[in-house]
C-alpha cells in the first residue's frame, strides 16, 4: 500500500521503517486486536502524514523561487556542499558502527546489505543502525533545515 501510494520503493521503505519503530517504542502500551489491521492503519496514515511533509517541502521551494528566482537554483548546490558539511560533523557524533552504516548507506548509496557484511553484522542489526540514525536526524533536524533557509 505504501509503495503503491508513494510509488519510490526507498520512500515506501523508509516510511515502513519508522511505522514499524514507533511500534516497537509503543509495544508496552499497545493493546492490539488485530495486528494486519492495526500495521495497516498506522502505515496508511505514515504515508499520509508523509505526503503532507513532501507537499509542504514542495511549497516552500516554490515560494523559495518565485521570491529570489533564478538564484535559488543556483544556490542549491552551494546549499548540498553545506548540508554535506552539517551531515559531517553532525555523523561525527554517532557511535561508530551507526556512522559507517549511515555514511555507506545513505550517503554513497551502498546496500544494506553489503555495508552491513563488511562491518560482520546482521542486515537488520544495520537497518536498525539506519533507523536508529535517522530518528535522531529527525529530533535535531532544526539544526539541519535552519542554516538551509537562510541560504
Amino acid at each position: 500500500m505504501a509503495h503503491k501510494r508513494l510509488v519510490s520503493a526507498e520512500d515506501a521503505r523508509e516510511v515502513l521503517q519508522n511505522v514499524f519503530f514507533n511500534l516497537w517504542d509503543k509495544r508496552e502500551k499497545l493493546e492490539i486486536q488485530s495486528l494486519p489491521l492495526y500495521l495497516a492503519g498506522m502505515a496508511r496514515f505514515a504515508v499520509y502524514r508523509y505526503l503532507s511533509n513532501e507537499k509542504r517541502r514542495m511549497n516552500l521551494l516554490q515560494n523559495l523561487q518565485k521570491t529570489y528566482g533564478h538564484r535559488v537554483a543556483d544556490r542549491f548546490d552551494l546549499d548540498n556542499k553545506q548540508l554535506l558539511d552539517i551531515l559531517a560533523r553532525f555523523t561525527e557524533e554517532l557511535p561508530d558502527k551507526y556512522r559507517i552504516v549511515f555514511i555507506h548507506n545513505k550517503l554513497l548509496d551502498k546496500p544494506l546489505e553489503e555495508v552491513a557484511r563488511q562491518l560482520g553484522v546482521s542486515p537488520r542489526t544495520a537497518e536498525a543502525y539506519v533507523a536508529k540514525v535517522m530518528r535522531i536526524m529527525r529530533n535535531h533536524r532544526q539544526k539541519l533545515v535552519f542554516p538551509l533557509l537562510f541560504f
